[in-house]
């Protein structure tokens, strides 16, 4: 699921080009097709992890699976950019759930002693799917349209439904307290920061609509550092959603750049790169995706030498040259 989710990602990203001339909005308009997924998963992936514990993480997996093949289908017979949006939205929370449930299920199965190797795995999986996403958009929009593109990708999806649940072992609940306001104030800040930073190149929106996006966003967050302060959290005798002194903590304010800055560029390369070649270099959208490909390839080939790397000693270290 790991795979087909970050393929169901990149697959729009090379006839991206196609997707907006034949919807007739301008390019920019038409990269929602791309942020209205990514938008969602990051919004909504902290949560999933609760809602795994509490449903049981077998039976999150499936109906996420279930969204992706709705919102397949919805994309696939999208009118207008508006409902291709949404659909894409639609695939972005069920392939929320993939990475916290799926890292909790390998990690429960094999144990700390064979966890790094197992991420390095899960992340090569990952990387594979970066990498099949922009040349199978490319190749198969070539000959069916960038509608076929979804057509194909829902058979496998059904196939997908179908494998969790005959395959996949139940996984038992383990239910834990939520704190809400905390939880809460995280997303819904979250969600209305990359709306902003979303919708602020495309014309179409305000200037001040996307300032009020933005400062509500940030207002948000400043709420749920206040809500999620350590004494506030224990008169409820309940754990923070996400301690807010973990954001300021060393390594882990060295990982998360380091995570952005590598994510931002990968997502911005297998945008231009497509749009460049299609449109300045005039090349057909198989040749993008091919182009395309390199990038991620190499994600997927290095990540399991760099967790055998890691194996047995600080994961940190490998990244220290770089800090």
């Amino acid at each position: 699921m790991t795979l087909f989710g970050t393929v169901c990602n990149t697959v729009v990203n090379v006839p991206l080009r196609d997707i907006s001339t034949d919807l007739g909005v301008p390019l920019p308009t038409g990269v929602l097709a791309v942020t209205a997924f990514v938008l969602v998963l990051a919004a909504a992936m902290p949560v999933m992890g609760w809602i795994g514990d509490r449903f049981g993480h077998t039976r999150v997996l499936i109906t996420a699976q279930l969204l992706l093949l709705a919102g397949m289908i919805g994309a696939a017979l999208a009118p207008t950019m508006t409902v291709l949006a949404l659909s894409r939205g639609v695939q972005g929370l069920g392939c929320a759930a993939a990475p916290p449930c799926v890292m909790a299920m390998l990690s429960a199965v094999y144990g700390p002693a064979r966890r790094t190797r197992t991420m390095g795995a899960w992340a090569a999986a990952n990387g594979i799917g970066q990498a099949l996403g922009p040349p199978l958009g490319g190749l198969l929009s070539q000959p069916l349209g960038w509608r076929g593109v979804f057509w194909i990708l829902v058979p496998v999806s059904a196939l997908l439904v179908v494998a969790l649940i005959a395959l996949v072992p139940r996984a038992m609940p383990h239910p834990t307290r939520l704190h809400w306001p905390g939880a809460l104030s995280f997303t819904v800040g979250v969600a209305l920061l990359m709306s902003a930073a979303a919708l602020g190149p495309d014309g179409d929106v305000p200037l001040w609509a996307v300032g009020v996006l933005a400062a509500t966003g940030v207002a948000s967050l400043v709420l749920f550092a206040l809500v999620s302060r350590a004494r506030v959290v224990a008169r409820r005798n309940i754990a923070a959603f996400v301690p807010p002194a973990l954001f300021v903590t060393p390594r882990f304010f060295r990982s998360g750049v380091a995570a952005c800055a590598q994510m931002f560029c990968l997502g911005a390369t297998l945008v231009a790169v497509p749009l460049h070649v299609t449109g300045a270099l005039e090349r057909s959208t198989a040749v993008a995706g091919l182009l395309a490909f390199a990038l991620p390839a190499a994600m997927a080939a290095l990540a399991p030498v760099v967790a055998g790397s890691a194996s047995g000693s600080d994961p940190g270290s490998c990244c220290a040259p770089a800090w």
